[in-house]
């Protein structure tokens, strides 16, 4: 089982230049965005609501951001900053300043199948989503072990990066951004051994209906 998150996944501060990488739970100066936010009616009051259902015959995983449902902005830091204080309360404080009002997530994963773990983020203002989406693309292209997916099928908005390289759990791994009205979805999803893409493409452009639903 793969545990929920993608190891060494990555955020940023938006700082006055740009967005910065994080290496070693520091920051660095990363290169401009391509995130755009589109329309979308789901509402931050009712996230959980425009998840996808978990598919028949799969169950849910645990992972460090807890049981299906909503999650607390300190659960979201921390399952990504366990052992930095400092700073796990500057990414608290740059999601507040982007107007973060709601997080949800819903995970399931298929025996011998895939598994995938979805995550809403609902802010005040589309700018506010924007800007989660900006931040999380533009660190996760600076990390070297990914790669842009070019294949065909994502919905329009969508920018998603594979890591290529079978993990200890026998899965190829992909994480996909998007920013949908007052919404930030960040897709993980995960294939043993191979990418299968027209599987993506699938799952995503559920979520991605739903959303806009």
């Amino acid at each position: 089982m793969r545990g929920g998150w993608l190891a060494g996944v990555l955020a940023c501060l938006v700082v006055a230049s740009g967005c910065a990488n994080t290496v070693g739970g520091r920051a660095e100066p990363a290169a401009g965005a391509s995130s755009a936010t589109l329309p979308g009616s789901c509402r931050p009051s009712d996230l959980l609501a425009c998840i996808v259902p978990a598919p028949a015959g799969s169950a849910p995983y645990s992972t460090p951001l807890g049981p299906n449902g909503a999650v607390t902005a300190r659960q979201f830091v921390s399952a990504f900053y366990p052992d930095d204080a400092q700073y796990n309360n500057q990414i608290a404080d740059q999601l507040q300043t982007q107007g973060l009002q709601a997080i949800a997530h819903r995970n399931w994963a298929v025996t011998q199948g895939d598994q995938a773990d979805v995550v809403l983020l609902g802010f005040t203002t589309a700018r506010g989503a924007q800007q989660r989406a900006r931040v999380v693309e533009d660190s996760t292209r600076r990390d070297p072990t990914l790669s842009t997916f070019t294949g065909p099928g994502l919905p329009n908005g969508v920018v998603a990066f594979v890591d290529r390289t079978v993990d200890k759990y026998g899965n190829i791994g992909v994480r996909a951004y998007a920013a949908y009205g007052q919404v930030e979805l960040e897709f993980n999803f995960f294939h043993p051994s191979s990418l299968d893409t027209a599987d993506l493409a699938a799952q995503v452009d559920a979520e991605v209906a739903l959303l806009n639903a």
